[in-house]
């Protein structure tokens, strides 16, 4: 049976026509205002959306009216208008900048946060820079504090050293004066003959000899003289020399004066020192010698002085010595 169109039939599809047109407007104009809306927040501008979609639209096409609607057989799969398609491009290049700038939002985002790490671990080594430092400070003032006591400590210490170094040297000297005031009536005999195995008393009876024949004394006075010891000093050359203390010492210095008498022999009378006293002669021995030979000076060497033209030689750089009364 035919279906046909009568009057009412008519009105009926013009009304529904009227609806869809209406719907679409709206439709369209909802959609417009929220494209508007995105393009104003996102890039702060007004966009023609309209002009967009009309400009997809067919060019038969008013401009206020919406393209009506139609559908294929399959109510299941309807196909899009053709503003649809130009709503969707629309929307997803909107998507894709939002995404896009969501993206580039993340990598500030990121970079902030790496910033704000930075700014606070760099605060951090500051801080302890500052504590170092301190901390620093405060050891190099304590180094200070006690460089300074040690400096004083090594200031008391040096001299007391040189206290000490002095005492020590008074000490030798006073030694030395004591050795030299037990010497005092000693006199050393050099280059007498010695015997084999020889004994003290023979070492006596060669020496008493040797005062007659070389010292020119009658037998009497070698008779006379006395000798609280007598002895060879220790070594292994020989002869070695003869070592004689006087019970008195005038004996002894008239012994002595009789040394003029082995002028131009091997043998010789000298006065006994300390080793100490003994070393400071020979400089001196040999100052006097230079100064009478190549100065044609007056020179005269008393225990450990020297006296040029009766003026005492000071040695240059040496400490003083005491003399010793005889």
């Amino acid at each position: 049976m035919g279906r046909h169109n009568g009057p009412n039939g008519s009105q009926k599809q013009k009304r529904v026509s009227d609806s869809d047109s209406s719907g679409g407007q709206n439709t369209l104009h909802d959609v417009r205002n929220v494209l508007s809306d995105s393009r104003r927040n996102l890039y702060g501008e007004r966009t023609d959306v309209q002009g967009d979609i009309q400009r997809t639209s067919t060019p038969t096409q008013a401009p206020s009216r919406a393209p009506r609607v139609t559908f294929e057989a399959d109510d299941h799969n309807p196909l899009p208008p053709p503003w649809a398609d130009a709503i969707f491009n629309c929307v997803r290049s909107l998507t894709d900048k939002v995404d896009h700038i969501a993206k580039r939002l993340d990598k500030l985002e990121n970079v902030e946060s790496k910033v704000t790490s930075f700014e606070k671990n760099l605060a951090d080594m500051r801080a302890e820079i500052k504590e170092g430092l301190k901390k620093t400070k405060e050891i190099v003032t304590m180094i200070e504090e006690r460089t300074d006591h040690v400096e004083f400590q090594m200031g008391e210490m040096d001299d007391r050293v040189k206290s000490l170094e002095s005492k020590n040297d008074q000490l030798k000297q006073d030694l030395a004066d004591l050795k030299a005031r037990s010497m005092r009536d000693n006199l050393v005999f050099s280059h007498i003959q010695e015997a084999e195995n020889e004994t003290p008393d023979v070492t006596e009876r060669i020496l008493r000899q040797f005062m007659g024949d070389k010292l020119k004394m009658s037998q009497e006075q070698v008779d006379s003289v006395k000798f609280d010891r007598v002895h060879r000093i220790a070594g292994q050359e020989k002869p070695r020399a003869i070592v004689v203390k006087f019970h008195e010492f005038k004996q002894r210095q008239d012994v002595k004066m009789r040394s003029k008498e082995l002028k131009g022999t091997r043998f010789y009378i000298n006065e006994q020192f300390p080793p100490e006293v003994h070393e400071q002669r020979k400089e001196l021995l040999r100052v006097s010698l230079k100064s009478k030979r190549d100065e044609g000076h007056r020179v005269r060497l008393v225990y450990n002085k020297l006296y040029i033209d009766n003026v005492l030689y000071k040695p240059a750089a040496t400490q003083p010595t005491r003399t010793v009364n005889t």
